[in-house]
């Protein structure tokens, strides 16, 4: 989540780098310029352990980042069609997290797993 914030959210990569031969070492080699040149930015994580409606427990994770979010309904829908080697950073926490919710603009992504974990 963390590493999403930062590289769509506030470095603005688009994952399509990736489909090239050579893709991971460009976006290795882009991240690394990027990073250096930015100037402002902000990405704001919160963790709770908290206890649900029907007593049971669990871990409730918040990030934020400062960019200009995304349509996190167009991907939402392309979740189950999707085989790509990247990307699949938001099915995988549908599959393991008992809430995924995306607030605002997309730039905010709250998630809960109930506890103890499985």
């Amino acid at each position: 989540m963390f590493n999403n914030a930062l590289d769509h959210g506030l470095l603005k990569f688009d994952s399509s780098l990736k489909h090239h031969k050579d893709g991971m070492e460009k976006y290795i080699d882009e991240r690394a310029t990027r990073l250096a040149q930015a100037e402002t930015g902000q990405i704001q994580l919160s963790l709770a352990k908290e206890t649900d409606a029907g007593g049971g427990e669990l871990l409730r994770i918040r990030v934020s980042d400062s960019g200009d979010g995304f349509d996190h309904h167009q991907v939402a829908n392309k979740i189950a069609a999707d085989t790509q080697l990247h990307g699949r950073g938001i099915a995988l926490l549908y599959k393991v997290c008992s809430t995924v919710q995306f607030l605002g603009n997309g730039s905010e992504l709250m998630v809960e797993f109930n506890l103890p974990l499985q």
